[in-house]
């Protein structure tokens, strides 16, 4: 349906309309609680472009302030996870991980690297672990010390035995073959040898008693 709108000087249609956005107004976007409990963190996309700006409201105040781009990296993420006791809060930004002491406020970049960590966890013990590809990584939150814990490492199943394809290859596997018989033929006589002495001792021990 196309119904004109008056808009000063310039008619534009319903599905003119509804193709931009910001003729419907911005509305908040992707909403979260701080880890205070008391401030709510949402995103707002700005007039005439698509970039999002952060912004962050008590739920005391009536009005929301924006987020300074030297400041985004303190308010956390909506996937934050908690120690144990809910003293502690961790969660990344930009791949970088962050711990947060919610008693204080005071804020702890723990990784600074070029690759991108994820899926911060505590454990029970208060060490925090978190992922670098395959790599997981403990850190000791008292001391800082960092250390691996696991790497994953993918390969191939390994194959099975291969048939030899060269003639040299093939008698080399008849050798092998034939010394594991004798082997195995050594190890058999002489567990038969050692049951006979012991069934020969029994006899004798019987005819001389």
């Amino acid at each position: 349906m196309n119904t004109p709108a008056d808009i000063g000087s310039q008619k534009i249609t319903l599905e003119q309309a509804m193709a931009d956005p910001d003729w419907m107004g911005n509305q908040p976007e992707s909403a979260y609680w701080a880890s205070d409990s008391a401030t709510i963190i949402y995103a707002q996309k700005e007039q005439g472009n698509t970039l999002r700006d952060l912004f962050s409201q008590s739920v005391t105040s009536q009005t929301a302030e924006q987020v300074a781009l030297n400041k985004l990296h303190t308010v956390g993420s909506n996937k934050a996870v908690y120690s144990k006791n809910k003293t502690m809060a961790a969660y990344t930004f930009k791949g970088n991980v962050f711990v947060k002491n919610l008693k204080t406020g005071e804020l702890k970049q723990i990784t600074a690297t070029s690759a991108s960590e994820s899926k911060p966890q505590f454990l029970n013990n208060g060490d925090l672990v978190y992922r670098q590809g395959n790599v997981f990584f403990n850190v000791d939150l008292k001391t800082g010390l960092t250390s691996e814990l696991a790497n994953l490492k993918l390969a191939d199943e390994p194959k099975g035995i291969q048939e030899p394809s060269t003639y040299i290859a093939k008698e080399q596997h008849k050798l092998i073959k034939f010394v594991a018989l004798q082997q195995k033929i050594k190890k058999i006589s002489k567990h038969v040898m050692s049951k006979l002495m012991n069934k020969t001792i029994q006899l004798l021990t019987r005819l001389t008693t």
